[in-house]
């Protein structure tokens, strides 16, 4: 019974994705196609300081000057629209933020938190 409820339960989501889709309220993507150029950014910065990151109060001004030189090519979408936003707070992403703002070892060190306090509770 359960299964059968769970199966229909996503059949009414996956419709009512559809409808709201095809109605257009969902219709834009623009603010995916604008985390994807935030994203290639702060893969840019983080390979350029892989173990240790930015900073993190230091994410903003270096996202700032990464995206306003240029290395990073915009995402252009499908419909030919250009994506290139100069300034974010953060990088729309727990794991990349944190690669970008603290590197391998602070991505380490959160996961090895994260476990520990999830085992304890």
């Amino acid at each position: 019974m359960i299964g059968r409820v769970g199966c229909w339960g996503r059949v009414l989501v996956f419709v009512g994705v559809a409808i709201l889709f095809r109605s257009g309220e969902m219709g834009s993507l623009a603010s995916f196609y604008d985390r994807i150029y935030y994203w290639k950014v702060c893969w840019a910065l983080w390979l350029e300081n892989p173990l240790f990151g930015v900073g993190i109060s230091s994410f903003k001004e270096a996202y700032r000057q990464l995206a306003a030189s240029g290395v990073v090519e915009p995402f252009i979408a499908p419909d030919g629209q250009i994506f290139r936003l100069a300034q974010v707070s953060h990088a729309h992403n727990l794991v990349l933020q944190l690669l970008t703002c603290t590197g391998l070892l602070g991505l380490a060190t959160f996961t090895w938190l994260f476990v520990n306090a999830s085992r304890l509770i």
